[in-house]
């Protein structure tokens, strides 16, 4: 995939909040600590991981940071299906409360609130087919079982800004699925928001998750055209017009 390409086709706005993104991933961690023993890759699935393209040996770059790696098993009526998850040690570690973000952190996202409604969808999801900027893939180190430093060379799931980072490269790649200009996008860590009117958020909303069970996405709690809810660590009222931190 050409990254470079893909901005061409953004819009201005678009593209630089993607730069803006991109750049976190190759911003590493400061002084990172080392990896936990009792967190790496087994065998089995390092040797998979490797063959698929998601990981590599380590390059001579210093290392800027490390994730902890581990499986989860998914069950689904196809059968099982294993996601492996590489969680950032320090950006990550103090996981705090939505409702704890600071509001002004979150003002991009409060104009929402003047729109008739909006669709909450919560993805599951564990890699992304992204490939990380050789000059990122310091920062997304971890260890496998025989001792050897590998590096992430795929988008990984555990990073907060991974979700958004792959719904702007979609758009770009996949036109015919971009939203219509009078439905709004955000999206937060996993969650994603639609706004606008009710009909549009309906009609596009119904779409989404059209489009979503055809790939076998995995959604978790859906709210589809509400005037009240829970974004960011905000509490949305659309009604009212108000805004307020989450409870």
């Amino acid at each position: 995939m050409d990254v470079e390409l893909l901005k061409a086709r953004m819009l201005p706005a678009v593209a630089a909040r993607f730069n803006e993104l991109w750049r976190q991933l190759g911003s590493g961690e400061g002084k990172s600590p080392g990896p936990q023993g009792s967190h790496r890759i087994c065998t089995a699935d390092a040797l998979a991981l490797r063959a698929g393209g998601i990981i590599g040996p380590a390059s001579d770059a210093p290392t800027k940071g490390w994730v902890v790696p581990f499986s989860v098993v998914e069950e689904k009526s196809t059968g099982t299906r294993l996601r492996w998850i590489a969680w950032p040690r320090v950006k990550n570690a103090t996981l705090e409360d939505d409702a704890d973000v600071p509001l002004e952190h979150v003002a991009r996202y409060l104009p929402a609130v003047h729109a008739e409604v909006a669709a909450c969808l919560d993805l599951k999801a564990s890699f992304y087919q992204v490939p990380l900027p050789v000059e990122a893939r310091a920062c997304f180190r971890c260890i496998a079982e025989n001792g050897a430093v590998m590096e992430l060379h795929r988008l990984p799931m555990g990073y907060r800004a991974s979700p958004e980072v792959m719904q702007l490269l979609t758009s770009a790649v996949r036109s015919e699925y971009r939203a219509p200009p009078e439905v709004h996008i955000d999206v937060w860590i996993d969650n994603i928001r639609l706004w606008g009117t009710e009909a549009a958020v309906q009609e596009w909303t119904k779409r989404v998750l059209l489009v979503a069970t055809e790939a076998q996405v995995t959604w978790g709690e859906t709210l589809i055209a509400t005037p009240r809810y829970q974004f960011v660590g905000v509490s949305f009222d659309h009604c009212q017009k108000t805004v307020k931190l989450g409870d």
